[in-house]
């Protein structure tokens, strides 16, 4: 049995963010949460703020899609009993403080059990989302609702459910293949939102990890899940998880994971890896390649802003010409730092992408920060072709269609980048590639081999060109050649030393404009991706 031999206030951290599964740091207004929520439920007490649902006032609040709905995140927060005059958490009551305590030992179970039983490495292929512990709960508590009288005894405390857990909990079942959630997983429960951050962290060693195989203190390894939309989907390929390690292995073949001793991510290096998969069959080519898609797929899904049938419903709406004229009347730094939140907030969605993509979170972790940052401008291009209207040549640029000459500044070098975006996400656009196929292309681009400072060359040719594959496969199968005996699948590669260019023009551009203006301060994420020397 396990014994608490430290204080709870000094376990507390082990309690994942109630609001959104993040790796909470503490009770913040009586409540344990992240960094990033404590910050926002902070801004959010300003009299200026009036936050709206987009959509219908029950938007899923979790680590990937917290930052979609303002609104519900809020709500959330205050169900969960944040406010201003919350208690502290020395000053709890007894049965407050016991409940915190029973949930340390409901999670430090999860861990400890998950450290004697030899779980296969999940790592790879991983399909849960890690649900916010006050989700985990709920859920554990039969989703009952809770009565008016534990209401009033929660409300300004740091547990996000009233019944108690007790020692019935420490036999709550986890599931080795079903809920491998853990430290190292493809939701890693460390920040890369800008609002959990700040400005000594190492970003991007806080966004990538690697290996693994044991529950870590996300506490997200609960064998129940939230039931959101996006959460069924991917408990729907529950089913492929064995096959799934089993192309991982097929794909890696047994690579080990390298170890580095970077000072930008050697905080969070974890090489407990185990490979118990004697047992599973190997699938064949056509398996693999169905799997591969199917999984890159899904990952590209839980990472867009929006669907696509939401843009094209904003492709049909009418447009609001004030707010073209406000786009258009921004001043040169305006635009750069507009643009830039913009992009950082693409680019955090690419980040939670790519740690979906099968053996990503296999390479090291020095690999992985070189991928991310010579990729993440090509692959927010390529999402850029989502929001190209090819009937208006617009780009949906939050809620507004803006035409190619709303970004246009002075500068030449920034024309010439504006010009050859909008030129490459349209000529993507008018190749209708489906979901699936725009997420390969864009597992494929990530991948790319040939990136300079990269060590693990052999695993990372390996990954891609098994994501090729599949991404030829799934062409052939729904497009037909375009002229002649040239392929979609040709075209696309043909795209990729233009995505390169645009890359590089990005880089000179942000460089330039850094040197003019030094005293502007950049997203905290988009400084560390795109470090220039101003």
């Amino acid at each position: 049995m396990f014994v608490c031999l430290l204080p709870v206030t000094a376990q507390i951290e082990i309690i994942p963010c109630k609001v959104c599964g993040d790796k909470s740091s503490g009770v913040h207004y009586g409540v344990i949460t992240c960094e990033g929520c404590k910050g926002f439920f902070r801004r959010s007490q300003s009299s200026l703020v009036n936050y709206q649902c987009p959509r219908n006032k029950n938007c899923v609040v979790d680590r990937v899609n917290r930052n979609r709905c303002q609104y519900c995140r809020l709500q959330k927060c205050l169900r969960l009993g944040m406010s201003r005059d919350a208690v502290k958490f020395g000053r709890m009551s007894k049965k407050q403080r016991e409940k915190v305590e029973d949930e340390v030992r409901f999670h430090r179970a999860q861990l400890s059990r998950a450290q004697t039983e030899t779980a296969p490495d999940s790592s790879v292929f991983d399909q849960a989302q890690t649900p916010s512990s006050s989700d985990q709960l709920h859920q554990y508590n039969g989703g009952y609702p809770y009565s008016t009288s534990d209401i009033g005894n929660y409300t300004n405390s740091p547990y996000g459910y009233s019944t108690p857990v007790g020692a019935h909990a420490l036999q709550y079942e986890i599931n080795g293949v079903d809920s491998f959630v853990d430290s190292t997983t493809a939701y890693d429960p460390r920040p890369t939102s800008l609002d959990s951050l700040t400005p000594d962290n190492g970003i991007m060693g806080n966004v990538v990890t690697t290996g693994g195989g044991a529950i870590g203190v996300s506490g997200g390894g609960a064998k129940c899940i939230s039931p959101s939309p996006g959460q069924q989907q991917a408990s729907q390929q529950a089913q492929h998880t064995q096959q799934l390690r089993a192309v991982a292995v097929k794909i890696e073949n047994d690579q080990s994971t390298e170890d580095t001793s970077s000072p930008l991510v050697s905080t969070y290096v974890d090489s407990t890896t185990s490979k118990q998969l004697d047992d599973i069959s190997i699938p064949n080519p056509a398996q693999i390649s169905e799997l591969l898609s199917k999984t890159i797929a899904d990952a590209h899904a839980r990472t867009c802003l929006y669907t696509l049938e939401h843009i094209h419903d904003m492709f049909r709406k009418q447009q609001d010409i004030s707010k073209l004229i406000y786009y258009k009347g921004l001043s040169h730094e305006e635009l750069w730092l507009e643009c830039a939140q913009k992009l950082t907030t693409v680019i955090q969605q690419i980040i939670e992408f790519a740690k979906m993509v099968p053996g990503f979170m296999k390479l090291s972790q020095d690999d992985q920060i070189v991928l991310l940052k010579a990729g993440s401008f090509e692959l927010a291009v390529i999402r850029m072709s989502r929001y190209y209207d090819l009937s208006q040549n617009c780009v949906l640029y939050a809620d507004t269609l803006l035409p190619q000459d709303a970004f246009y500044t002075q500068d030449t070098l920034e024309m010439k980048l504006v010009n050859l975006a909008f030129e490459v996400a349209r000529s993507i656009a008018e190749l209708k590639l489906t979901e699936t196929e725009l997420a390969l292309y864009s597992a494929v681009v990530l991948l790319s081999h040939d990136r300079p400072g990269l060590k693990g060359l052999a695993e990372i040719s390996r990954l891609g060109q098994a994501v090729s594959k599949a991404l030829r496969l799934e062409l052939d199968r729904n497009h037909g050649p375009i002229k002649g005996d040239v392929t979609v699948y040709d075209a696309l590669l043909a795209k990729v030393p233009s995505l390169r260019e645009l890359s590089m023009l990005h880089m000179e551009a942000l460089a330039k404009f850094k040197r003019s203006a030094p005293h502007l301060e950049f997203p905290a994420l988009h400084k560390e991706l795109f470090s220039v020397d101003s």
